[in-house]
């Protein structure tokens, strides 16, 4: 019976500790966003290896209206060998909104987003490289 009561007592203090981890990672990606960002919904992703150039292996669909301006944060967990990118795919499957700069070369943490149709869309997000990673993608509402 004590070893139960043990184990038992163990289990939920990891859990605590992995609870508040996930918040504080929550956390350091809202202050990324910004003070005028109002918080809609977390995506926490998590992949081991892949191969590189294929499809974003992370797929969530959301639904947007028409006239919002949306913000999506994009972070990394300390343990990521690559860095989390998102397209944002409207409901005839063509990428209205990119984390990579194909003209720059260089990805995006913070991605503003005016919607100009209510509807769903299709969140993908993948590390690059079809590397192993984890991270967090933020969706907030700018006011």
């Amino acid at each position: 019976m004590k070893k139960f009561i043990t184990g038992y007592i163990l289990f939920f203090v990891s859990f605590v500790a992995l609870s508040a981890q996930d918040q504080s990672s929550l956390d350091r990606c809202m202050s990324l966003a910004g003070t005028n960002a109002k918080y809609l919904k977390d995506f926490r992703i998590q992949l081991r290896d892949g191969k590189q150039g294929a499809e974003m292996r992370f797929t969530s669909a959301i639904s947007l209206s028409k006239g919002m301006i949306y913000r999506f944060t994009l972070c990394n967990e300390g343990n990521s060998k690559g860095k989390l990118i998102m397209n944002l795919k409207n409901s005839s499957d063509k990428v209205v909104l990119s984390s990579w700069d194909e003209k720059t070369g260089s990805m995006k943490v913070n991605l503003d987003f005016k919607c100009k149709k209510s509807g769903l869309y299709k969140i993908c997000c993948d590390f690059n490289n079809g590397q192993a990673g984890s991270g967090i993608a933020v969706v907030s509402v700018l006011q």
